[in-house]
């Protein structure tokens, strides 16, 4: 990734450009075919925590989710990279009487470069997993966001301890069982950790990579937004270069046109009659029967739940009931509206949304369980999120005031 980010792709004449957008579209696929390979691994290091959670301990097979949290370091480095980049020039920065990301960079320039050395260490991550959206080094208007509230905070960012629950769950076992346990949570937290590395490493930093060539790609074809060319197929890049550009542009637009109609008709979630419940698990020999229980496991923790009413319902997490102003965003794009405090309500998030989700109050999901990265984003920042409710993004609206309950799993509207 760092050998290809310093390609100067500008400089590139059109048919080194080709020949880097192969490249990179290669690498790409590379990258999306170890992520789906190394997909659901994690899930057997934590599946058997949970059952012996269960067998053992006692517990739900659900509360193995509990130690999970901070064993994500990926997942939030960046913002803690940005936090204590501020706390080592915030009093040079609260007397500099700069407002705006730009001029704290000019009239503190040992922070200026401490900041290009952040951009270069972080910016080369995409916000969504699509490349048509910016990357974070892009993102002026989030970044100074999120410069602003590291200054209003004078904290550091906590991070979780799963010590005292392992002491929790440990009390009555016997030296063996606790010693088990032990290594079960630590194997479950070394998998679980390597969910976000790899689909950063894999996903987020090699889509940046392409999204840097397509929009060179787009700005010699004239387009007026050259993130647009992601719309191109592959075969078609010597046709933008050197071709029939008018036919690229209308194809380029109706595309766009059905990827828009796509979204706005998503069609059910499930298509056909439901399936059966899993057969009796005791039919089975040991093994077999502790893999079917590990694939239950992960299987009802994605499970969404049915609305009551008008109350929103869906997959708790945290014990603290949370009022805020609900903050409806359509992609991560969209994260600088995000105020201290508010509501975060959106459809899923990817690794990326984490570096803009520190200052909410709470999270609700369209989609997502308790093994989704929504999930992973509230317990390491301790957030109260409400995840899968299936219909917030379109019940809630900007603005209004929300009160997410993630004991009970709810989310209502206040007025």
């Amino acid at each position: 990734t760092a050998e290809l980010a310093r390609v100067p792709v500008a400089r590139l004449d059109d048919d080194a450009l080709r020949a880097h957008l192969r490249e990179v579209l290669a690498y790409t696929e590379e990258g999306l075919v170890f992520h789906a390979q190394m997909g659901m691994g994690y899930g057997f290091a934590l599946g058997a925590l949970a059952l012996f959670l269960e067998d053992v301990v006692g517990w739900p097979k659900a509360r193995a989710l509990e130690f999970t949290a901070g064993c994500s370091e990926a997942t939030t480095a960046h913002h803690r990279a940005l936090a204590a980049l501020v706390r080592a020039h915030r009093d040079a920065l609260r007397a500099c009487g700069a407002t705006s990301l730009a001029m704290r960079r000019v009239r503190v320039p040992a922070f200026g470069a401490a900041f290009a050395a952040f951009l270069e260490a972080h910016g080369l991550r995409q916000l969504h997993y699509d490349p048509k959206y910016p990357s974070l080094y892009e993102s002026e208007s989030l970044l100074d966001a999120l410069v602003t509230a590291a200054l209003e905070d004078d904290g550091e960012p906590s991070r979780p301890d799963v010590e005292p629950l392992l002491r929790e769950a440990s009390a009555g076992l016997s030296p063996a069982d606790a010693a088990t346990l032990r290594r079960y949570v630590e194997r479950a937290r070394r998998a679980y950790g390597s969910r976000d590395d790899n689909g950063i490493e894999c996903v987020s930093r090699p889509a940046a990579l392409l999204r840097r060539a397509v929009l060179e790609l787009g700005r010699r074809m004239g387009l007026e937004a050259p993130e647009h060319a992601v719309y191109l197929f592959p075969e078609e890049h010597d046709e933008a270069l050197c071709g029939d550009r008018a036919r690229l542009r209308a194809a380029i637009e109706r595309r766009r046109g059905e990827e828009s109609y796509a979204h706005a008709h998503r069609g059910p979630a499930l298509y056909g009659p439901p399936p059966p419940p899993p057969p009796p698990f005791h039919a089975f020999p040991p093994h077999t029967r502790a893999l079917l229980r590990i694939f239950d496991f992960m299987e009802q923790a994605e499970k969404p739940r049915a609305a009551e009413g008008t109350t929103l319902v869906g997959a708790g997490l945290g014990v603290r009931v949370v009022e805020g102003t609900a903050r409806v965003l359509h992609g991560p794009h969209e994260l600088a509206r995000v105020a201290a405090g508010d509501v975060v309500v959106c459809r899923i998030t990817s690794p990326e949304w984490s570096i803009g989700l520190a200052r909410a109050g709470a999270l609700v999901t369209d989609e997502g369980g308790m093994l989704s990265h929504p999930a992973i984003i509230a317990r390491e920042y301790g957030l109260a999120a409400v995840l899968g409710v299936g219909t917030a993004t379109s019940t809630l609206r900007d603005g209004q005031r929300v009160r997410v309950d993630p004991v009970r799993g709810t989310v209502e509207a206040c007025g």
